[in-house]
């Protein structure tokens, strides 16, 4: 019976196997790297490039204590952009020859950063965002020192009767001790300023208030690249097995008895769905044995994942009843556009238009938003699981249409020719 040849196939354990295996090494690979990258922030590096003495000297050690990266010094900045051309640094941070002098004198003077941006994404994001920080840091605090020292000199100037008159009485019927009064009052009172003027001025009194409507936590890049890495996993793996369960399995049982074709139509949406499930079970664990999901999380990402998979199913059936051993050119560039549609790396207005225009049709984009709503609880517009169902739907309808067509009760076979049996 054609139902049970596909059903007990050997070649639909093969196929099990191979959606699992990859699962495992596809998330294990990709999440577990970016998980072992993000659990070392302390492994990138920013280079110091002090030419200011020791004032700048201070201002790097008080960088290096604030930053949580790795960190090296030197006085040459040709060295230190060589690291940066090697990829051997995120930063390089310059201070040059007499920037502290200029700075407290109010003057324009520029922090140099150098980060390189032909290198990897990482390095790049930690480099550009700790330049933006730091520049905001340094603004705010010379802004505070200026503000302090206009509220200290106009305070001289109305205590400065006051003043005069406590250095009359420190001088008392002795000039030679003038001098020294002079001096010792002014200071008493400058520095009786300055602590008032450092409290009125507060230099956490205007501090950096942005915040994300939906925190992504971006030093986590395991979590960031989730959403895109586990549904491409998962349709790969229905790519993979659907040569196996179509051309080797599917196709060969149903020559043999073409009136059978519908109840192997079934026992094949069976193979699918087994297979689904075996896939979407193994990729949730996986994500959550490196990301650290509960319980509650790992159980919708099973879901989804399973269903990616099995509407993934659906669209390549359908593309190989429509095109049979040509449907490889389709189904492997169809991995690609995913990958640049899912969502993770360009937002979708941004898209070329060819793109754009076929990423309702594809199956990842949805589950990438599905798996975003679940980690991060993020929304979107449109609903991801009506997506899927019509995309299913309509790969269903067509293979419906052609399933009759392409296998005829009294039809002479034809040769049945399929990539893999060039291979």
């Amino acid at each position: 019976m054609t139902y049970k040849k596909i059903i007990l196939n050997k070649l639909v354990l093969v196929a099990l196997i191979i959606s699992i295996v990859y699962q495992i090494a596809m998330i294990g690979i990709y999440i577990g790297g970016y998980k072992y990258t993000a659990d070392r922030p302390e492994k990138n590096k920013i280079v110091y490039v002090n030419q200011d003495g020791d004032k700048g000297q201070e201002m790097v050690n008080s960088l290096k204590e604030s930053l949580d990266f790795a960190s090296k010094e030197t006085s040459n900045l040709s060295e230190a952009k060589s690291l940066l051309r090697e990829h051997k640094a995120a930063l390089v941070i310059n201070i040059p020859e007499n920037y502290t002098e200029e700075l407290t004198q109010g003057k324009a003077v520029k922090l140099n950063y150098f980060y390189n941006s032909a290198g990897d994404t990482i390095s790049k994001q930690t480099g550009t965002t700790v330049a933006d920080r730091l520049t905001n840091k340094v603004n705010l605090a010379a802004s505070s020192q200026k503000m302090q020292a206009v509220l200290v000199k106009s305070m001289m100037e109305l205590a400065k009767p006051q003043i005069e008159t406590d250095i009359k009485k420190a001088v008392g019927t002795d000039p030679s001790k003038l001098e020294t009064a002079q001096k010792e009052v002014t200071q008493t009172y400058q520095n009786r300023f300055s602590q008032m003027a450092k409290k009125a001025v507060n230099l956490n009194s205007v501090s950096e208030n942005s915040k994300d409507i939906n925190p992504k936590p971006t030093s986590k890049m395991n979590l960031i690249m989730t959403p895109m890495i586990a549904p491409v996993a998962s349709y790969i793996a229905a790519m993979i097995s659907s040569i196996i369960l179509y051309s080797f399995v599917f196709k060969k049982a149903i020559r043999s008895n073409v009136s059978q074709k519908w109840h192997g139509l079934l026992a094949l949406e069976v193979d699918y769905l087994t297979i689904s499930v075996a896939t979407g079970l193994t990729g949730a664990l996986m994500l959550t044995w490196i990301d650290n999901f509960n319980y509650e999380t790992t159980l919708k990402l099973f879901g989804i994942l399973s269903l990616n998979t099995f509407v993934s199913f659906q669209l390549i059936l359908a593309i190989y009843m429509v095109m049979g051993a040509a449907a490889f050119l389709v189904s492997l560039p169809l991995t690609l556009a995913q990958v640049v549609t899912s969502g993770t790396m360009i937002p979708e207005y941004l898209m070329a238009p060819a793109l754009k225009a076929i990423r309702p049709y594809l199956p990842v984009s949805s589950s990438w938003q599905l798996v975003q709503n679940t980690i991060f609880d993020t929304t979107s517009d449109k609903d991801p699981l009506v997506q899927l169902a019509l995309i299913a739907g309509a790969a269903l309808l067509i293979v419906f249409i052609i399933l009759p067509i392409r296998y005829r009760k009294n039809d002479h076979p034809r040769p049945d020719v399929d990539i893999l049996s060039f291979l």
